[in-house]
């Protein structure tokens, strides 16, 4: 089901394969964990239920912070080839298919899971998602913002001995290619690489948990606010840069942005949902005092037309414009208003393209201060 911690208001959501035992121990033993519903009244997966079969039991997410936990995708396929109980499938082509070899099963799992995300049904309803690989350290931070005194040694429980996680050991070219193709999204939102286990800079703060900031109520606002606090803080605290060049295949803090995308060579992020977004680095003095931006692409050209650009709350004046690249002059005030650099963007409300579903505004590549 999903274990209630009452003194930080928050549900978390045991996602399977994911490290969610370890977790569950630690939090019903040492925070005073609770089911939301009673195991006996709820005897079929109780401890994987979803959001949506918690909401329908009657329960409002809305007036909590909702996290869950997941994986590597490609580490992920191992756990479940591997596993010892059936834990996420009761089909029979999923107990069939155990018995092949890996490949055999991976093509079958890949073919059957949804496009997108590993676990789609914890993930989407989610403030605040905890990374397998960094459990221990993500949960840490998550309790220090919301200031609970307790410091997280989660025990190893379900954890497959002697299994090697390397990839090359399971994978071969094309099959690895079916997972990167199936879970792109999952790579790209969790700064997963294809070639190691460990993931990158969350999205939001660099080295910690990725919380979503779209459609959140209350409780996840909260977060995103104190997740900003204390990333400012952090970068007030870096010594100073003499420039800045920054490009989307770097972990990324700020906000409105969607997943990075790539050609195999660039990499690019589309504002959206909203019109606003926002970059955050340390702080900047630059000798020529001028910001260039990179644009790759947008929904249409006059949002690139309208496009507003901020440096620390101050609005900056273009000086030039060529071909894709935008440059603006910075006053010194503006380089002195903060401890760190928070740069801001606005334009036209977000448009959804033909086929493609998301609202989009402008496609930024590169970002340089000099």
């Amino acid at each position: 089901m999903a274990i209630f911690i009452k003194k930080i208001k928050t549900l978390f959501f045991l996602s399977p394969g994911t490290g969610s035992t370890s977790l569950s121990s630690w939090l019903i033993e040492h925070m005073d964990g609770e089911w939301v519903l009673d195991p006996l009244a709820y005897p079929l997966n109780y401890k994987h239920a979803t959001p949506e079969e918690v909401k329908a039991a009657g329960l409002q997410l809305s007036e909590f912070i909702v996290a869950t936990t997941t994986r590597h995708p490609l580490d992920f396929y191992i756990s479940q080839y591997n596993t010892k109980s059936i834990r996420v499938f009761d089909d029979p082509w999923f107990h069939k298919a155990k018995k092949s070899s890996f490949k055999d099963f991976l093509r079958l799992f890949v073919e059957a899971a949804p496009e997108g995300v590993v676990h789609p049904v914890y993930i989407r309803s989610a403030d605040v998602i905890f990374r397998k690989e960094c459990l221990e350290r993500d949960v840490n931070e998550f309790l220090q913002l919301l200031g609970a005194q307790e410091v997280a040694s989660l025990p190893q429980l379900n954890v497959a001995r002697n299994l090697s996680h390397d990839f090359s050991d399971w994978y071969d070219e094309e099959s690895k290619q079916w997972v990167l193709k199936k879970h792109k999204v999952h790579f790209d939102q969790f700064e997963y690489s294809d070639g190691k286990l460990a993931p990158g800079g969350s999205m939001r703060i660099s080295n910690g948990l990725s919380v979503k900031s779209d459609a959140l109520g209350l409780p996840g606002q909260r977060v995103i606010a104190l997740l900003q606090e204390r990333y400012c803080r952090q970068l007030a605290a870096c010594e100073m840069r003499e420039g800045l060049d920054f490009t989307m295949d770097q972990p990324l803090a700020g906000d409105g942005w969607h997943n990075r995308e790539s050609d195999g060579h660039t990499y690019w992020r589309f504002t959206g949902p909203g019109s606003e977004a926002s970059l955050l680095f340390p702080k900047v003095f630059a000798a020529r005092a001028q910001l260039r931006i990179s644009i790759f692409h947008a929904v249409t050209p006059e949002h690139v037309d309208n496009l507003r650009v901020t440096y620390n709350g101050c609005l900056l004046a273009l000086i030039h414009r060529e071909a894709r690249v935008l440059e603006y002059s910075i006053p010194t005030e503006a380089m002195c208003a903060l401890p760190y650099t928070q740069l801001g963007f606005s334009t036209l409300p977000s448009q959804r393209p033909d086929r493609d579903s998301r609202l989009l505004g402008v496609a930024i590549q590169r970002v340089e201060i000099c």
